[in-house]
């Protein structure tokens, strides 16, 4: 696999490979042992019931994954397409605030193919969170609750963040009154 480039094709630097699937690693993640894995490859290892590292043969004392996140960003910049024609994080955040309308920024944050960096630099916004709680009691809420969901669920967020969505106050809406 390669990276094309005006008519040459760039080999794929042995480290942005998992050592599994020997594919390029989307969330490299590493073990106690320093070996850095893609993490649905790593997970799968780890769910049939190994309990060594597949690289080094090493017992495991702890499975905890810790993302790699300069790998990540390293990968990102090397697989960058010549075009940039996505939207910018910050301007999907810019405008899902005029627009009152969060389905463009869940197509981003389920996008496979946008970098994880971007994603969690845009939750970390110090704007994403009234952005995306001011839409819970309009029309848009039921995309609203699918990104906050997302935003909870997936790995690439930070738990900070995480835990501000949790304890970001939003203002009730009408139906969200309870009954008198």
């Amino acid at each position: 696999m390669g990276r094309k480039m005006e008519g040459l094709e760039v080999k794929v630097p042995s480290y942005f490979r998992c050592p599994i699937s020997l594919e390029v690693m989307r969330s490299p993640v590493s073990l106690c042992t320093g070996v850095t894995y893609d993490r649905t490859s790593i997970q799968r290892w780890l769910d049939s019931g190994n309990t060594t590292c597949p690289a080094t043969m090493l017992p495991l004392p702890s499975t905890d994954l810790v993302p790699n996140l300069t790998l990540r960003r390293l990968i990102s910049l090397w697989s960058l397409p010549d075009d940039r024609s996505k939207t910018p994080p910050t301007d999907l955040l810019r405008d899902l605030a005029s627009a009152g309308r969060p389905s463009e920024l869940l197509a981003f944050l389920s996008d496979p193919d946008r970098d994880e960096f971007d994603k969690q630099s845009l939750t970390a916004s110090p704007s994403f969170l009234p952005a995306i709680c001011s839409l819970l009691g309009s029309d848009a809420n039921d995309d609203a609750v699918r990104v906050l969901a997302l935003v909870l669920t997936v790995d690439f967020i930070e738990d900070g963040t995480k835990r501000a969505v949790i304890r970001f106050p939003r203002r009730r809406s009408k139906t969200d009154r309870p009954p008198r």
